[in-house]
């Protein structure tokens, strides 16, 4: 299931889901916005069977209730790789093809793995 990153579309998606009469366990989200919505979702039905991710490494997801799982590209380094990438190109510099920004993944409850630190 795929769609706009808005809580509104989350709430959508989350309605697909349920209406498919899929089994499942575990919700990797397009976005950690469409996470929340769908934790919202879960805690509304009473639900806590479900574990939760989303992509993106929002601040706002640490302490999010429960705080959010995340795939994440460090705080801020995507915005400013691609706008150095712009500067760049705007003053007729040679700019990379393809830049790489390895992910990495911010556990936390939502995902209903044990926890360390995050």
């Amino acid at each position: 299931f795929s769609g706009l990153v808005s809580v509104d579309e989350g709430i959508r998606l989350w309605g697909e889901l349920m209406a498919s009469g899929l089994s499942f366990d575990a919700v990797l989200c397009h976005s950690d916005l469409i996470a929340y919505s769908v934790l919202a979702a879960l805690r509304a039905t009473g639900r806590s069977d479900v574990g939760v991710i989303g992509f993106d490494g929002l601040a706002q997801s640490k302490v999010f209730f429960p705080p959010v799982t995340s795939v994440a590209v460090g705080p801020t380094r995507l915005g400013s790789e691609a706008a150095a990438w712009l500067l760049r190109s705007i003053e007729g510099l040679e700019v990379e093809r393809r830049i790489e920004l390895p992910p990495h993944l911010e556990v936390r409850n939502s995902c209903g793995c044990p926890v360390g630190t995050s």
